[in-house]
């Protein structure tokens, strides 16, 4: 066995990102959540593969962080961050929000770890807003104080109402609306709401859905075919996307950039530059020249979260 070393790890509702540092990050263990009953079950999984002993961990988890228990959205994992880290023999146990995370590693992400898809380039003194679709929308942001210490303000945001215009929009959030009550913004704008997005254009349209469709079926369709319902359902995905991404940078300020991020954005790659993700971004009316040259940058490294985590480690009193 090792030395007691740090462990840092990205749990979000599908996939489980762990790593171990020790002067330097280790290549990262990744693990479905799915074969998994419990946060702990799979961190001791993951340490028994690596052989080492943990002194310190950092978890950021797709979920608020409001106290000792911690219930994750989009997964059935609960648990109490007081007696995870007794049971695992921590000597510090921090866990945050997975974008507070991602939003700490914000100043360690260079050109090779993102694109600019729009806009100017970004700017640290001037708030910077992240924002992702996964297993759900998480949204953050991060600014800097004389210190250049980072504070991250991590919300709710995929929680917003879903802004809808065009015809077809408000023709599928009917439908969602009557499916769900309420229609949010994460609603659509995840994994999962992409398959709701698209099964909602087939009953607009009057055809039959496909229920068993994956949101992964309908991107690899939908980036073949230009003229498929698939390629619809994701082109109104960035729309929505773009729309509430400018909600929320005009809302907190965020001029420093806005930064996109998860891997189903980053399929739908090369799709951005040419979608209307930036046109409803910054189509605000009055409040369109506060957005007009505020950058917009996609994440394309998948360990970004991890980085975070060091990073509060290395604060951590």
């Amino acid at each position: 066995m090792k030395g007691r070393i740090d462990l840092v790890a990205d749990i979000g509702g599908t996939k489980a990102r762990i790593a171990f540092v020790d002067g330097h990050q280790s290549e990262p263990i990744v693990l479905h959540c799915s074969e998994f009953g419990s946060l702990e079950e799979a961190l001791r999984v993951a340490i028994d593969k690596a052989g080492v002993r943990i002194g310190r961990a950092c978890i950021g988890v797709a979920a608020p962080v409001l106290g000792d228990e911690v219930s994750l959205t989009n997964n059935d994992w609960a648990f109490s961050i007081s007696a995870t880290k007794a049971r695992l023999g921590l000597d510090k146990l921090l866990v945050v929000n997975d974008f507070a995370a991602l939003a700490s590693a914000l100043p360690l992400l260079d050109d090779t770890s993102l694109v600019r898809t729009g806009g100017a380039q970004r700017c640290a003194s001037r708030p910077q807003l992240i924002i992702g679709p996964g297993t759900g929308l998480g949204v953050a942001t991060v600014l800097y104080g004389n210190t250049n210490t980072p504070i991250v303000l991590a919300g709710e945001g995929g929680y917003v109402t879903l802004p809808v215009h065009t015809e077809r929009e408000v023709a599928v959030w009917q439908i969602l609306r009557n499916r769900f009550g309420r229609v949010s913004a994460e609603r659509v704008l995840c994994g999962s709401g992409l398959v709701e997005l698209f099964n909602a254009l087939c009953v607009v349209d009057g055809v039959d859905g496909m229920s068993a469709a994956s949101s992964h079926k309908i991107v690899k369709r939908g980036m073949a075919d230009s003229s498929s319902r698939e390629r619809e359902a994701l082109d109104m995905f960035l729309s929505l996307l773009g729309d509430v991404a400018g909600n929320a940078a005009l809302t907190l300020g965020a001029r420093g950039g806005v930064f996109l991020n998860g891997d189903l954005l980053n399929e739908l790659a090369p799709l951005l530059q040419g979608s209307a993700l930036h046109s409803r971004f910054k189509n605000k009316g009055r409040g369109g020249p506060f957005l007009e040259d505020v950058g917009v940058f996609l994440i394309t490294d998948p360990f970004a979260a991890l980085k975070g985590c060091m990073q509060l480690l290395e604060r951590a009193v």
